[in-house]
């Protein structure tokens, strides 16, 4: 059973959620073009920085793909085919937390170290 039927098909309610859902699918889309191309200009050496990038923009990616599924299941119950983008969603997005804290850690530590020799 297609998700608009809980919305009763009113035109106002499927208008609403479809714009919603595809700008902010748009919107994310576009945040990994332009990590994608911030990234290229990183130099070889900042390995850390690039991989985070990555991670970051396939999370972003990934969450903007839930918008778009969520603009189909109003009109066909791809409900397996939902669940299985919103699982992939959260791996990356569990990898990408992961990543950030334990560079965050690292950047910590860093700025510690620094701190102690500059005294």
């Amino acid at each position: 059973m297609p998700h608009g039927i809980c919305l009763s098909w009113r035109l106002d309610l499927l208008a609403l959620h479809i714009v919603s859902d595809f700008v902010i699918g748009l919107s994310y889309v576009a945040i990994p073009i332009a990590l994608y191309v911030y990234r290229a200009h990183l130099p070889k050496a900042a390995t850390t920085s690039r991989e985070l990038l990555w991670l970051f923009g396939s999370f972003i990616l990934l969450c903007g793909a839930t918008h778009f599924a969520d603009i189909v299941v109003l009109y066909y119950p791809r409900y397996w085919e939902q669940g299985i983008l919103k699982a992939a969603t959260a791996l990356i997005s569990l990898m990408t937390a992961f990543a950030a804290v334990m560079l965050a850690g690292h950047l910590s530590a860093t700025s510690r170290n620094a701190l102690r020799k500059s005294r």
